[in-house]
């Protein structure tokens, strides 16, 4: 689990109906806290080298989920994970 203060990148993988590894248009990425509500405004993301990341100062203890959105042929895909940020690891 990340410690509040650092930087962690987050990726994301996105895949068309047969499997293979696809970029999607207009990517952004989405915080929510631990009701599934929204933080903050959409964040555009840049692929590089066909790679979807993005970094994030883990300073807001109350995100607890990120979504990559995209858009394939038109069409809505995402991509979602848990996170959990600690101020420091316990024993």
């Amino acid at each position: 689990m990340p410690i509040s203060g650092n930087t962690i990148r987050l990726y994301a993988e996105f895949f068309d109906f047969d499997g293979t590894k696809v970029v999607p248009e207009n990517i952004v990425v989405r915080f929510y806290n631990r009701n599934r509500e929204r933080i903050g405004e959409d964040i555009s993301v840049v692929p590089v080298e066909e790679q979807i990341y993005y970094d994030l100062v883990t300073e807001n203890p109350e995100i607890r989920f990120y979504e990559f959105y995209g858009e394939v042929n038109g069409q809505p895909v995402v991509e979602r994970a848990m996170l959990e940020i600690q101020w420091m690891r316990g024993r």
